[in-house]
């Protein structure tokens, strides 16, 4: 569970949670500074598998944060796109939470948008 800004959009289908700042039908159609967040849970996954998950591309830079209590890894990535991934082993499972950005400017400027975001996410 987790809180996302008024007048976002919700995309999700077929158990897949997809939320967007702008009513778009994909993340290639985004404007520079738009927002597409994707939530997978992946069950029986090892950590260190985890925490690299959803990492395809070049990795710009990556930190440890913390969600929900459990320590998470926290990425800039370029692929197909500007990127912001964070994974997060639970109890055996897997959370990939992806913000796909418009542009590297726009992924610069959302970064504490995605801060705010993450701190409302909780895991059961």
């Amino acid at each position: 569970m987790f809180c996302y800004p008024h007048g976002w959009f919700d995309k999700s289908a077929y158990g897949s949670v997809s939320i967007v700042s702008e009513d778009t039908a994909s993340p290639l159609t985004l404007s520079p500074t738009g927002i597409w967040m994707g939530v997978d849970r992946f069950p029986a996954v090892p950590e260190d598998m985890c925490l690299m998950a959803n990492m395809a591309g070049t990795v710009i830079s990556q930190k440890t944060i913390q969600v929900s209590g459990f320590p998470a890894s926290y990425a800039y990535v370029n692929y197909e796109g500007a990127s912001i991934v964070v994974n997060v082993p639970d109890r055996g499972r897997c959370y990939s939470i992806t913000f796909i950005n418009g542009s590297v400017s726009g992924r610069d400027s959302n970064a504490p948008l995605v801060d705010r975001i993450l701190a409302t996410v909780v895991l059961y």
